[in-house]
């Protein structure tokens, strides 16, 4: 997303993809690398992201914040133990961007960009898609049908699931849409609507990485967060208003975006249809509270559980809390629901709280609340 967002993580960003010092290792196992920036390149960089795939390939993405310059990508072959240079895909100046890996060792590269090219779009962000079999030759961008580019897409996210390509995005700030592929990543179509819960099209609404089952590659999940039933509720019409007070050094910080809802939307046959779940309703849980960031983290295991992290704001207080949700018997995405209910012991202890019933979207869920 170009804007907010790549302010605030570009510092995280620089300091993780730049200033570190290579290392063979470090305490704990870890080893530490610098990734080598392309000359001339631009050496501040935000919301970074990465992927892995057979025979040790790895591939890391970012974008360039707010530079005007394209995404940087870079690519390992044998696991991160050595990295080439950073270079570009295409010629588009970029807010965001995404990297997938094929079961095949195929590389997806997707940029949200601004260029001169084809479709050209110098005042529309347009979602391109580039692939390549050994990371140095390039095939793209991708076509795509209308409305392509005159949706006004953000947040955009890259799967690969049971031999199809994906791509997720946000319509300006509504709904989240899916473009699939079945020809390898040359041409898109849709886009089929994802979200679509009753109170999840209230305003904003803001999607997470996809998850594909590693059991069962046509069962996907998507986390998002919505403005829900909040009143007034937000809209495009005070998106340039939020963008305005972070912006505009003369006013006091915004410390609040007013999301309040957790949603989860679920495949099971691969991206074709979508059912809509809640998850979270932080005005009831929290006392009147909201979501404290605009993107929930979310990852799932080998067995199909999936875990989200997100960001609370309790009613009457600018402190926020770290709440993990973890699915514990199951993936089923169709499933009926109803939002976790507050926990029920002091959140600022740290404690673990079960759900009110297992009906959840995420069926199930226990709750663990981080204090500030």
């Amino acid at each position: 997303m170009a804007g907010p967002r790549t302010l605030t993580a570009c510092a995280c960003a620089a300091l993780a993809l730049v200033l570190c010092a290579p290392a063979a290792a470090s305490a704990g196992g870890w080893s530490v690398s610098a990734l080598p920036a392309g000359a001339g390149a631009p050496s501040s960089f935000a919301e970074p992201g990465v992927a892995s795939g057979p025979g040790g390939l790895t591939v890391v993405n970012a974008s360039t914040a707010n530079s005007g310059a394209p995404a940087t990508f870079w690519l390992s072959h044998d696991a991160g133990a050595h990295w080439g240079r950073g270079f570009a895909i295409g010629d588009a100046s970029t807010g965001d961007s995404d990297v997938a890996i094929g079961p095949d060792g195929t590389i997806y590269a997707l940029v949200l960009g601004y260029g001169a090219s084809p479709p050209a779009q110098p005042s529309n962000p347009t979602v391109l898609v580039y692939r390549s079999r050994d990371g140095s030759h390039w095939l793209g961008p991708a076509s795509f049908p209308p409305p392509r580019g005159a949706d006004q897409p953000d947040r955009p996210w890259l799967a690969v699931a049971g031999g199809r390509v994906l791509v997720f995005n946000s319509e300006g700030g509504g709904n989240i849409v899916a473009w699939r592929s079945t020809d390898g990543g040359a041409s898109f179509q849709g886009p089929v609507p994802v979200t679509g819960g009753p109170d999840a099209q209230a305003g904003l609404a803001l999607g997470s990485r996809p998850l594909v089952d590693p059991a069962r590659p046509s069962r996907i999940a998507l986390l998002y967060e919505t403005a829900g039933g909040a009143a007034p509720p937000v809209g495009l019409s005070q998106l340039t208003d939020l963008a305005g007070a972070l912006l505009d050094e003369g006013e006091e910080p915004l410390w609040e975006f007013p999301l309040t809802q957790l949603w989860l939307a679920g495949s099971e046959d691969g991206g074709a249809t979508w059912s809509n779940r809640p998850v979270l309703d932080a005005s009831s849980a929290f006392g009147g509270g909201t979501l404290g960031h605009l993107l929930p983290a979310s990852a799932t295991d080998r067995a199909g559980n999936l875990y989200v992290v997100l960001s609370v704001r309790p009613g009457g207080t600018r402190e926020t809390r770290l709440v993990i949700l973890h699915s514990r018997s199951s993936t089923r995405c169709s499933a009926t629901s109803r939002a976790p209910s507050p926990p029920r012991s002091d959140p600022g202890a740290g404690s673990t709280s079960r759900a009110g019933s297992p009906s959840s979207s995420i069926a199930s869920t226990a709750a663990m609340i981080f204090p500030p």
